[in-house]
């Protein structure tokens, strides 16, 4: 009898997906979703529609981009944030296995609008010329660490 029900449930979960799947790719708004989409993604993607949030793109180190969206008041540590969990989606959803070491990340790298590091987490995006389909890039901080290292002494 348990058997009947694992298979029934697993039989209705595939029906649901294979729905929904439907629903979005017929749906010109929700068509670019993925078909396992979370609740997540179709809030934020409602709140980028009535303009309350903006699109930002980050460049991958491959030259890929990762697009992803933050209210229109986020801060660069809300971006930060939004820009662990999308990654953390993106790649749950390609099967890979690996994490991001967010920490080794942001020690190593400010994010950077044409060149100009965002160096102030709690700094509103606005207020730092980011805007809707802003293009953002990693810049490495190694100047900062040499400065750093050259007032010590060379140690």
């Amino acid at each position: 009898m348990d058997e009947d029900k694992i298979s029934s449930h697993a039989e209705l979960k595939r029906f649901f997906q294979e729905a929904v799947s439907h629903l979005l790719e017929a749906d010109p708004l929700l068509s670019d979703l993925h078909p396992q989409v979370t609740l997540e993604e179709v809030r934020v993607l409602n709140e980028l529609e009535h303009g309350r949030a903006m699109k930002v793109y980050v460049e991958r180190a491959d030259g890929g981009l990762w697009g992803v969206v933050v209210p229109r008041e986020a801060t660069v540590r809300d971006l930060k944030l939004a820009l662990k969990k999308h990654v953390a989606l993106a790649l749950g959803r390609q099967g890979v296995r690996k994490t991001v070491s967010w920490k080794y990340i942001w020690r190593n790298y400010w994010l950077a609008l044409d060149g100009e590091s965002l160096k102030n987490d709690n700094g509103r995006l606005l207020d730092v010329g980011v805007r809707h389909k802003s293009s953002l890039s990693f810049l490495k901080r190694h100047r900062e660490r040499c400065a750093k290292q050259l007032n010590r002494g060379g140690k």
